[in-house]
Parts: structure tokens; C-alpha cells; sequence
């Protein structure tokens, strides 16, 4: 039989494994929204337009692929129910401990 206490320490690393892996990977989607943001204010206004459909265009190929696209809204309510994920982790985690 597995020791009860080697579980529980090996499945809160594998979440915790888990988690940090999603929230690199959401980082990542912000960071290159950022770089978009930054490019088109930086351009007039026809330039502007071009950019902004040749950025639709590459977002709906990589849909096409099945890839998951992100707008700035859904990432950030993404990345607030991961944090809420992980503080409730945390909490449960502290009270298995204290008792």
C-alpha cells in the first residue's frame, strides 16, 4: 500500500507542475498581444488597416489548425480563474497541513 502522505505530496506536485505550465503559456499569448498592441500604435493609419487584417488572417490559419487563439479579454479572465484555481489550492493545501 502507498503511503497516504507520499500521495498527497505527489499529486499537489503534479498540480502544481501542471499549473505552472499553463501560466507560462498564457504569459506567452500576453507578451505577443503586447508586441501587436506596441506595432500598431506605432503605425499610420493605412498601415494600420493592412497589419490588422494580416493579423486576422494569421490568427484564423492558426483556428484553422485547430490552435487555440486568445483576445486580451478571455485571456485575462483565463489567467484570473487560474489564479483563483491555485489560491484555492493553496488554502485546501494549508488546512490538510494544520490539522
Amino acid at each position: 500500500m502507498i503511503n497516504s502522505e507520499f500521495m498527497k505530496t505527489y499529486i499537489f506536485a503534479c498540480f502544481f507542475f501542471i499549473h505552472k505550465h499553463i501560466h507560462f503559456y498564457f504569459i506567452a499569448f500576453f507578451r505577443k498581444l503586447e508586441k501587436e498592441k506596441k506595432l500598431l500604435n506605432s503605425l499610420e493609419s493605412k498601415e494600420k488597416e493592412k497589419t490588422k487584417h494580416l493579423l486576422n488572417v494569421q490568427k484564423a490559419i492558426l483556428k484553422s489548425k485547430g490552435e487555440k487563439v486568445y483576445d486580451e479579454k478571455s485571456l485575462k479572465n483565463r489567467k484570473k480563474n487560474i489564479l483563483k484555481k491555485k489560491e484555492k489550492s493553496r488554502k485546501r493545501w494549508n488546512n490538510k497541513n494544520d490539522e
